[in-house]
């Protein structure tokens, strides 16, 4: 059936271009910083005076954080057709690839041109729709509330399927002849939004559980066990005599049947079976992970008295659930025969959870030999750090080549909203100042490049994959000066920047012979407004106070223009 589907696809041409992977077989060299004309002097005079055009308009707070209610209203007085031409002409010309493909093969000619590769993103973002809405009501009620309706219809869910599989075959297309194509999904396009986060909800309250009765610890409020091994202890480990009277504490306390000794002891050999007198807290997520997801299984018999002392899912989410996983299966099935490498976006907490415990099951399956399904890890969290390790630990407990994305993030006001209105820490990282909440930021992004670049050098012949997706330059520098002076190793090392902003440290990376790509979106006009509006978001938290770089030099290239300088062939 994939090959199938991979034969009907549109036909193109090989795009010569492409970005390497910094490995045994390529080292690069120490980064040297671009200057305007690096960066911008190929560039129509037309496209220069869009992007500072772009620019000033996102400084502009109210059209920033209204983009979205502006352009349904003069979609409602100018009509749909005007007011996409508009957008298209402007925000969508500057930060996506195109509406149809022969725009999108222009694109990422020109992006391969210059050695920078593409990542591929059918760039539809999912409206909320269920319920009274997940930032309204907060994870404790999403998982206590086993009533909740789910209207959109399946079918809108495998129309986005068929095009993400669309976006594969683009990515296999379009690349470099020697070189791997990269698309990423969104996982909140394929399913109901409110579903992953009941099963994030749901898998929360597993976790909770083990801080509350196998740690013995003050029971955290549920939306702050997103990844945890325990809060004071903070220990992988837990003693086997512990969780087994927390099984049973648990269980009364909730009003369920007391375990037999025999009902006891099977859940012990499930969670403890060399029967070391130590529970893996990473095995207790996986084993009761699987059993709230499907309760068919011979373990989730067994665990089954314990299950039922926990929130549940309905057979209807459970029938959803299993939609959603032959969706992703197929897509990223049709991934690895035609040699495509995908990302994973990341969105929000409440829907991580759901979304990490997909991501990791196919990874384990195609991960095997070499870096395919990239995860992504958002450093706005404070509980990135324990994440990442986590992840680490079980790729190589597991056999797996750990693959991941690095990003600072997207979400952080929709964060910090939920966590206020539902009365919970924000899982932002905050200071006494939002300057120092975003050095923090900062310290975790590079504190987690320098992890990973540590392990790759202690580990040279392994071949992890990571993918730092920064535009924030003193990262860029840590990045690429640590990458020029790793061992020669076996590992798929790149960075990213999205079309449209810092072409700089794009084009700086590339002559640095650094794997550089930008992260290309596409898609009719219409469905894409989303995800704009999050970009206009983004960028006025930017560019509202001094302005940067990348802007600087846009205006340094348009006078050098403007006073008879020629563009760059």
């Amino acid at each position: 059936m994939l090959r199938r589907i991979a034969s009907s696809l549109p036909v193109s041409p090989p795009v010569i271009g492409g970005a390497r992977h910094a490995s045994v077989k390529q080292q690069s060299k120490k980064l040297v910083v671009a200057t305007s004309r690096d960066a911008h002097g190929k560039k129509p005079l037309r496209e220069i005076f869009l992007a500072v055009a772009v620019m000033q308009a996102m400084r502009v707070k109210y059209l920033s954080a209204n983009s979205e209610k502006l352009i349904k209203t003069s979609e409602k007085v100018f009509g749909e057709f005007l007011t996409h031409l508009a957008v298209k002409s402007t925000f969508f010309r500057h930060f996506c690839g195109g509406e149809y493909t022969h725009e999108l093969t222009a694109t990422v000619g020109r992006l391969a041109a210059q050695g920078i590769g593409s990542i591929f993103d059918y760039a539809a973002e999912a409206e909320e729709t269920s319920g009274e809405g997940i930032t309204m009501r907060g994870m404790t009620a999403i998982s206590k509330d086993s009533s909740i309706a789910y209207t959109t219809s399946p079918d809108k869910f495998d129309e986005t399927m068929t095009l993400n599989l669309l976006c594969i075959g683009h990515a296999k297309l379009m690349v470099h002849k020697v070189g791997r194509g990269f698309a990423a999904i969104k996982f909140s396009g394929l399913a109901e939004p409110m579903l992953l986060a009941r099963v994030s909800a749901l898998m929360l309250s597993l976790r909770q559980a083990w801080v509350g009765f196998f740690n013995n610890e003050k029971m955290p409020p549920l939306e702050e066990c997103r990844v945890v091994v325990g809060f004071s202890l903070n220990d992988r480990f837990g003693d086997s005599k512990v969780v087994r009277e927390g099984i049973q504490k648990l269980i009364k306390q909730r009003g369920q049947p007391a375990l037999s000794q025999f009902e006891e002891d099977n859940i012990m050999k499930l969670l403890d079976p060399q029967n070391s007198g130590k529970v893996d807290y990473l095995r207790y997520i996986s084993v009761v992970t699987s059993a709230l997801l499907d309760r068919s299984t011979a373990n989730a018999m067994i665990l089954a008295p314990f299950m039922n002392a926990n929130p549940q899912l309905t057979e209807h989410e459970q029938s959803m659930w299993k939609d959603l996983e032959r969706r992703v299966g197929i897509i990223l099935a049709m991934a690895v025969e035609l040699g495509v490498k995908v990302t994973i976006d990341a969105e929000q907490s409440y829907f991580q959870m759901a979304i990490d415990y997909i991501t990791r099951s196919h990874q384990a399956k195609y991960n095997q030999k070499e870096a395919v399904i990239y995860n992504t890890y958002q450093c706005y969290l404070t509980y990135t750090p324990q994440r990442l390790k986590n992840d680490l630990a079980r790729a190589h407990d597991e056999g797996w080549v750990w693959a991941g994305k690095m990003v600072r993030g997207a979400y952080m006001q929709a964060e910090n909203e939920t966590a206020e209105k539902n009365h919970y820490a924000s899982p932002v990282w905050h200071g006494k100042t939002p300057a120092e909440g975003l050095e923090l930021t900062h310290k975790c992004y590079n504190d987690a490049a320098n992890h990973i670049l540590d392990v790759i050098n202690a580990h040279p012949d392994s071949k992890l994959g990571v993918l730092f997706g920064t535009h924030n330059p003193t990262s860029v520098k840590l990045i690429a000066d640590r990458v020029a002076d790793l061992k020669p190793n076996n590992a798929a090392i790149s960075c990213a920047q999205l079309l449209g902003m810092a072409d700089h440290l794009t084009v700086a990376l590339a002559r640095a012979d650094v794997s550089v790509f930008k992260y290309v979106p596409y898609g009719p006009v219409r469905e894409t407004i989303l995800y704009l509006g999050r970009r206009a978001k983004e960028n006025n938290a930017v560019l509202s106070g001094a302005r940067p770089e990348e802007y600087n030099l846009l205006i340094e290239e348009l006078w050098r223009r403007l006073r008879g300088g020629r563009r760059d062939k």
